[in-house]
C-alpha cells in the first residue's frame, strides 16, 4: 500500500507503518519529504548475478510446483548462461530465491516475515538443514506499554528469516566451504 494514502487513512505513524509492513520512522521520513515536496526517491535496482536465469528458474519452479531441488536447477541455470559457483552459498541462495518465486506464483506473500516463508521455512528446514526450525512472522507487540518487536520463544528471528537457509549454517560448515560468495541484497 502507498504510505502516503495509509498515512492519510490512519492519521499516524504508527499506524501507517503497521498497515504498510514497515516503521514508523520511515513513514515519517516519507511523509516530511513529500509534506516539503520533494519527489519520491527512487530505487535503483543492482543487476544480480542470477539476472540472466530469472525466469527459467521461475518456469522450473512452477513446472515442477516448487518440487525441483538447487541440485537439479544448478546444472539447468549453467546451460542457460548462470556462471555463478556451484558452492554452498550459490545453492542456498538459488533455494531461497526458489521459494520467493514459488510463493509468488502461489499469490502468496513472499516477503520474509511473512506466514507463508516461514511456513516454508519449517517444511524445508529437515531435509535442507537437517534439523528441525520453528519459524513465525515476528510482529509488533505491546509490552510494557511499549510497542516492541519480540520473538516468540524458540523462534527464529527476523535476522534468520531472511538469510535462511545460510543463516543457520554452522560456522565450521561453511568454514569446509571455503570463501563465502558476495551477494548483493537490494
Amino acid at each position: 500500500m502507498d504510505v502516503i494514502a495509509a498515512y492519510r487513512d490512519m492519521g499516524s505513524y504508527r499506524g501507517a507503518a503497521e498497515l504498510c509492513g514497515t516503521t514508523h520512522k520511515t513513514v515519517k521520513r516519507i511523509i516530511e519529504a513529500h509534506e516539503a515536496g520533494s519527489p519520491p526517491a527512487v530505487r535503483v535496482r543492482r543487476a544480480r548475478n542470477y539476472d540472466a536465469v530469472a525466469e527459467l528458474v521461475a518456469e522450473k519452479v512452477k513446472a515442477t510446483s516448487g518440487r525441483i531441488s538447487a541440485k537439479r536447477l544448478l546444472p539447468v541455470a549453467r546451460a542457460a548462461g548462470y556462471e555463478g559457483s556451484d558452492r554452498l552459498e550459490v545453492t542456498d541462495v538459488l533455494l531461497h530465491e526458489m521459494i520467493h518465486a514459488s510463493l509468488i506464483l502461489a499469490g502468496l506473500d513472499s516477503g520474509h516475515n511473512s506466514g507463508p516463508w516461514c511456513a516454508e521455512v519449517e517444511r524445508l528446514s529437515p531435509p535442507v538443514l537437517e534439523a528441525s526450525v520453528k519459524a513465525a512472522p515476528v510482529v509488533p507487540r505491546r509490552v510494557d506499554g511499549r510497542v516492541v518487536r519480540r520473538l516468540l520463544d524458540g523462534h527464529l528471528g527476523r535476522k534468520h528469516l531472511a538469510g535462511w537457509p545460510r543463516s543457520l549454517r554452522s560456522p565450521a560448515e561453511l568454514a569446509a566451504r571455503g570463501r563465502p560468495i558476495p551477494v548483493p541484497t537490494n
